[in-house]
């Protein structure tokens, strides 16, 4: 493939970090130019916002939370399923919205999956190519900086897909108070 020569070309030149990104950069490409365009699956193979590398978005966000002296948020892996579920669901119908076309705030999903909790927060992203750019555009909006700092928030999850209509990433994170 294209990629791996152009990889094996500047094998002994370039960093192993900048081999990663050539590779996922060409590899982009490739995948364009042979048939992940417009009008494909949803669910065909696409780039992903993170690296084996690169910390989470749940070590980001109890960083913010730490500088201002907050908890840390532990990970749920229901919140992760719902964070799919609404990321799916945004791409797969083309909006990009709190509350989905039929009427439904974003926590609907939540109390359906996560009977009991006493709050719910939702933050989206839009085209962020790394999990910093989107903790930097985050802290940059007050209402997302406050869900990443809110002290009654004590659990979290999040999922990123490659939406197709916009061609890039969407990420969600969903907060919960047990």
């Amino acid at each position: 493939m294209y990629s791996m020569r152009l990889a094996r070309a500047y094998d002994s030149k370039v960093s192993a970090q900048m081999k990663k990104l050539i590779i996922f950069v060409v590899g982009v490409v490739v995948a364009s130019s042979v048939g992940f365009g417009i009008g494909t699956s949803r669910t065909a193979p696409q780039p992903q916002i993170s690296s084996a590398s690169e910390k989470s978005l749940l070590e980001y966000v109890n960083e913010v939370r730490a500088a201002n002296n907050v908890a840390p948020l532990k990970e749920d892996a229901v919140l992760d399923q719902t964070a799919k579920t609404k990321g799916d669901d945004m791409a797969a119908r083309n909006y990009w919205e709190h509350t989905t076309p039929d009427g439904k705030p974003f926590y609907f999903i939540m109390q359906q999956a996560r009977p009991g909790l006493q709050g719910y927060g939702e933050n989206l992203a839009e085209c962020f190519t790394s999990n910093p750019d989107t903790i930097e555009g985050w802290k940059k909006s007050p209402g997302h900086m406050a869900n990443m700092i809110n002290s009654r928030f004590n659990i979290f999850g999040s999922y990123t897909v490659w939406d197709q209509d916009r061609s890039c990433l969407i990420t969600v994170n969903h907060f919960g108070e047990e």
